[in-house]
């Protein structure tokens, strides 16, 4: 008589759960979440709501606004540079005293960078005139200039 030897059992398959006919596979913790993400990912997103809308226009718009005046203060201030060193200039040629200093007069009237500064700073004719008149300089602000 053979002995019968027991049949080798069969290498253990990927677990699997049937499902109505349908078979799936479980996946480990790791792969489920991988595609998780990657389900999510491919998720149309959920369009914004009425505050979050509002919240990005009115973000939005501070920001233009806060570009818009970061960029007229850089324009001035360029302007200003401009216009003082066209002043310089232009005393300088005419052999002016005081021209180095926006802040010193000559003999205690305004010095010729003082009225060109001034005038290039818009300050009106009338404005300047009734500030000549004015017989010293010190610490004079006409129309902030």
């Amino acid at each position: 008589e053979k002995s019968e030897e027991p049949e080798p059992e069969p290498e253990p398959e990927e677990p699997t759960v049937d499902l109505h006919g349908t078979e799936w596979t479980k996946y480990e913790e790791e792969d489920a979440q991988e595609q998780y993400e990657d389900a999510e990912e491919d998720m149309p997103a959920e369009p914004p709501s009425a505050e979050e809308e509002l919240f990005e226009d009115t973000a939005a718009k501070i920001e233009a606004e806060n570009a818009a005046k970061a960029k007229a203060e850089a324009d001035a201030k360029a302007a200003a540079e401009q216009a003082f060193a066209e002043c310089q200039a232009m005393c300088a040629a005419d052999n002016e005293c005081c021209n180095n200093d926006i802040t010193q007069g000559s003999n205690q009237r305004l010095s010729c960078l003082q009225s060109c500064t001034m005038v290039r700073g818009g300050v009106t004719e009338d404005a300047c005139d009734a500030e000549c008149a004015k017989p010293t300089c010190e610490d004079r602000v006409v129309n902030g200039v």
